[in-house]
C-alpha cells in the first residue's frame, strides 16, 4: 500500500463518491418501499348515507403516518348539467360561471374542514365528499367554511340514492 498523498487523496475521494452513491440508492429504494407499502395498506371506503350526505373513510393500515394527506374530486359533467343554485345558496359552478371540476381538493370532516391532514398509523379519518339535495337535482361539495345551507329534508329520494350509487365510492 502506498503512502503517496495523491494516492490517499484519490482513494478517499473515490470512497466518498461510492459511499454517497450507495446511500442514494439505498435511501431511494427504502423510500420507494415505504410508499409502495403505504399505498397497499391505504383504504378508501364509502360510508352509509347520512341523510343525503356522501362521506368516505380513509384508513391508514401501515405503520408510518400519512403526512399532509390531500383528497381530490373530479366531476364529469356537461354544461347542460349545471343549474342555477337555489335562492338561499351560492355556487362556484353555475350557469354564469361554468368550469370543470377536475382534481379539486376535498375537505376532511374535522373542525374547520381542513383540506390537508395527517392520517396516523392504524387511524381512520372521515372525508366529506358531497351532499345531494332530496330531489336529486343538485349536489353540494363542502369548502373550508363547511357546508352551505342544509337541505330541508333528511330523507333522500330514490333518485338521490341512485345518484350516490353511480358515484365511484
Amino acid at each position: 500500500m502506498s503512502n503517496d498523498p495523491q494516492h490517499v487523496l484519490i482513494s478517499a475521494a473515490s470512497g466518498a463518491v461510492f459511499g454517497a452513491l450507495a446511500a442514494l440508492v439505498v435511501n431511494s429504494l427504502a423510500a420507494r418501499f415505504r410508499l409502495c407499502m403505504l399505498y397497499r395498506k391505504l383504504e378508501l371506503k364509502g360510508e352509509p348515507l347520512v341523510g343525503c350526505r356522501v362521506t368516505a373513510r380513509v384508513f391508514n393500515g401501515y405503520i408510518h403516518p400519512l403526512n399532509s394527506a390531500i383528497a381530490y374530486i373530479s366531476v364529469d359533467h356537461q354544461p347542460s348539467d349545471v343549474m342555477t343554485p337555489p335562492t338561499n345558496c351560492d355556487a362556484f359552478i353555475k350557469p354564469t360561471h361554468l368550469r370543470k371540476l377536475d382534481e379539486d381538493r376535498l375537505c376532511w370532516s374535522r373542525a374547520s374542514n381542513p383540506e390537508v391532514i395527517d392520517v396516523y398509523a392504524k387511524e381512520r379519518q372521515s372525508l366529506d365528499v358531497f351532499e345531494i339535495d332530496p330531489q336529486g337535482k343538485w349536489i353540494q361539495i363542502p369548502s373550508e367554511k363547511g357546508w352551505g345551507p342544509q337541505v330541508e329534508s333528511p330523507e333522500c329520494s330514490s333518485e338521490s340514492r341512485n345518484m350516490r350509487q353511480r358515484s365511484r365510492l
